[in-house]
């Protein structure tokens, strides 16, 4: 019989926990309520998830110090002051429909849940290299769902027999993107580390870390308009909003023509899938970057393409996407060859494009869908399919943004966008966790993270991990792909060159 687990110890929630004693914080929360956007439904039901390892660290009498989860837990609710959205209810009404609701009588802690384990060290885990499968099962922190307050947060802290720690982090996808969730982690990670040398924090929370310097607004409940709508009077506008119309109108067509010929719609059951890991070394990005991102390696029948449309470089991400784009694609050829669509959604941050200050911590990830036929990706080369996405990507403007909202506040629009990304489809998501000094501003007082990670069974679907430590370079790609695809993606040729390890 399967050894019993251990229980999940709650953490006490109340505000300004110290030296373990509870000590009532002034609450700086001002009662406020806004609409969510469908832009935020696009998100699902989904978490932002991550973990966080630490090793064992030695104070200066070199005795094994553990994460302090009273110290973390106080720094945690002092940091969620600043960003009022984690700290509100998610409901809804037939008149005012989905909201979320900030009322500082009654304020949504964050969960804090903590357990210790007999499970392996974290130099085992490293030297597994993190794999999914050595990970003891305590690390599984409770589904935010199935919680009565439904909070917006969730914090799960597992020790190792080593003296090291790691912290399981869940944030609503509704309410919050990457960006928003990284900038709550800075303010949380420089509050308890601040707070556990003993020193007061001073400085506004505008003041501090990399990304929040210079602007004090941190949270969208306190935007006015979060995505403002272009005046169609000024000049220039009109080429942008025809351009954003006629994204959607193919939009529109590429839904109706992908739900007649549905999954759930076949005879058979649909086929079983999981999630697999990819991973591509520094040198084979450099590799994929020499010898594709150079827009002269467009085939010429492509390089008009380039030439009109006035594409003058592509991006790292343009040609990661581009290239298990191209894998996926290729593989349903060969085992769906009546479906002639494929597509891929990006995640595309929108906060400059719509005059949003870079600090806006909600969701400002725009569902980007690129659309191609599987006759078109067939005839192009790698470079040419991430200039077809740079130029989408480009496309991206407050019209089309407007545009897409309005076409997505209807349940049967949402439900279409959803069920077109079944693993079983042509299609699938890309969001892209990049170009954020993660490793650095990770530090709760007790050193950078040993390992940052995206748990295959806290994010189903796919995600491109890119690390930005200066030292690990790798990229990892969780990717849910039925086995049937799977075996075609991990054997094609193109994808192999730059793909060194798929399990």
């Amino acid at each position: 019989m399967p050894a019993p687990q251990p229980a999940l110890r709650p953490v006490p929630h109340a505000p300004g926990l110290k030296h373990g004693h509870a000590v009532r914080a002034s609450i700086t929360v001002v009662p406020q309520v806004f609409p969510l956007l469908s832009i935020d439904y696009a998100q699902g039901e989904t978490d932002l998830n991550f973990a966080f390892f630490f090793g064992p660290s030695l104070n200066r009498r070199r005795q094994r110090r553990r994460l302090h989860v009273v110290r973390i837990t106080d720094a945690l609710h002092r940091a969620a002051q600043q960003f009022p959205t984690l700290l509100g209810r998610v409901v809804c009404d037939s008149s005012a429909g989905w909201r979320v609701v900030v009322d500082p009588d009654d304020i949504n802690w964050p969960v804090v849940t903590e357990v210790r384990t007999c499970g392996p060290t974290i130099a085992a885990l490293k030297r597994s290299g993190f794999a999914w499968d050595a990970w003891p099962s305590e690390t599984r922190s409770p589904d935010l769902r199935t919680l009565d307050s439904l909070p917006m947060l969730g914090v799960h802290i597992v020790h190792y027999p080593c003296g090291g720690s790691s912290l399981h982090t869940k944030v609503r996808h509704q309410v919050m993107d990457g960006n928003g969730v990284w900038r709550f982690y800075e303010i949380w990670a420089s509050t308890s580390a601040a707070e556990l040398r003993g020193h007061q924090l001073h400085k506004s929370p505008a003041s501090m870390g990399s990304f929040i310097a210079g602007n004090p607004l941190l949270d969208r409940a306190l935007l006015a308009d979060r995505f403002p709508r272009v005046d169609n009077s000024t000049e220039g506008s009109a080429g942008s909003t025809d351009a954003a119309r006629e994204y959607m109108d193919g939009l529109v067509r590429l839904f109706r023509e992908a739900a007649q010929c549905a999954p759930c719609k076949r005879d058979t059951p649909p086929e079983p899938f999981a999630v697999h890991r990819f991973t591509l070394s520094e040198a084979a990005i450099e590799r994929l970057k020499q010898q594709h991102g150079d827009l002269t390696a467009c085939s010429p029948t492509h390089k008009r393409f380039v030439h009109e449309n006035n594409i003058d470089y592509v991006s790292t991400n343009d040609l990661i996407c581009s290239l298990f784009w191209r894998a996926i694609a290729r593989a349903h050829s060969v085992l769906r060859p009546a479906d002639p669509h494929t597509c891929i959604m990006i995640a595309c941050d929108v906060r400059g494009r719509v005059g949003a200050p870079l600090t806006y911590s909600g969701n400002a990830s725009y569902p980007l869908i690129v659309h191609a036929t599987k006759a078109e990706l067939a005839c192009q080369v790698l470079t040419d399919t991430a200039t077809h996405i740079r130029k989408r990507v480009a496309d991206v403007t407050p019209d089309l943004v407007a545009l897409t909202a309005d076409f997505m506040q209807s349940p049967e629009s949402m439900q279409s966008l959803i069920a077109m990304f079944d693993p079983a489809r042509a299609f699938f998501s890309a969001s892209i966790v990049t170009h954020i000094p993660m490793f650095s501003i990770c530090d709760f007082g007790y050193g950078r993270p040993a390992h940052i990670d995206i748990p295959d069974y806290l994010t189903p679907g796919f995600s491109i991990w890119m690390s930005a430590r200066a030292t690990d370079q790798s990229m990892y790609v969780n990717l849910s792909l039925t086995d049937s695809v799977f075996a075609l993606v991990a054997s094609d040729p193109e994808f192999r060159q730059f793909v060194d390890v798929a399990h």
